[in-house]
């Protein structure tokens, strides 16, 4: 496999370490939160993933979901939510301003 892998090209190369590194863990990720929510919600005896998302199907018979839907539910929310600007601003700058203000260089040390 490394003889194969030292063959291709590095862009190759580095497209497959990458999808090696960041596919498992994008896939971690659901059952994580999931996880993290029903422990809380167990915690603070609260209806959480730990009582909902109950699904009935035809038959009358019902499947505990356990909140396994939800970290789905919340992407899709992120996903359809509107973003909002104000009418009296300048557009350009409401947008770029977060990320300059992210990206700026950070301060010189004075030695």
């Amino acid at each position: 496999m490394t003889e194969w892998m030292l063959q291709q090209p590095p862009a190759l190369q580095a497209l497959i370490r990458v999808a090696l590194v960041v596919l498992p863990l994008l896939m971690i990720v659901p059952g994580l939160i999931w996880w993290e929510r029903r422990l809380l919600s167990w915690f603070q005896d609260r209806i959480g993933p730990n009582r909902v998302a109950t699904l009935t199907l035809r038959s009358g018979r019902k499947i505990r979901l356990k909140g396994l839907l939800q970290p789905i539910a919340d992407g899709v929310k992120l996903f359809l939510k509107e973003d909002i600007t104000p009418a009296a601003v300048d557009r350009l700058v409401y947008v770029v301003a977060p990320a300059a203000a992210a990206l700026r260089a950070p301060p010189r040390s004075s030695a």
